[in-house]
């Protein structure tokens, strides 16, 4: 019979046979001091290389995918403006991330 050895119920044996995975401990509960520690360090002032590191990331390739589409526009290099609106849609859309990621390292920053 599955869920058995030796005639005695095993609890961390499944009705299939197999062993399944024996709990740990419970998660940790959150307390008012973990949660302040987590807030004060947030609101310090101390941002990672990583919070520095992935808006500039973005700033970067927004910048050539802007001036990808400028460039396309203006000259018909590199796509030879297949779509205006198109052109005007990324150059759009690379203008907003570079002001997003702007705005997360002035964030940081602050």
């Amino acid at each position: 019979m599955a869920g058995t050895a030796g005639g005695r119920h095993n609890p961390h044996q499944s009705v299939s046979g197999f062993q399944e995975d024996i709990p740990g401990p419970g998660p940790t509960r959150l307390t008012d001091q973990s949660v302040s520690a987590v807030a004060h360090g947030l609101e310090s002032g101390r941002s990672s290389p990583v919070t520095k590191f992935l808006p500039m990331t973005g700033m970067v390739v927004s910048g050539l995918v802007g001036i990808l589409f400028l460039a396309d526009l203006a000259v018909k290099v590199p796509f030879r403006r297949v779509s205006v609106p198109l052109d005007v849609g990324f150059f759009l859309a690379a203008l907003i991330v570079a002001y997003l990621s702007w705005s997360v390292l002035d964030t940081a920053k602050s």
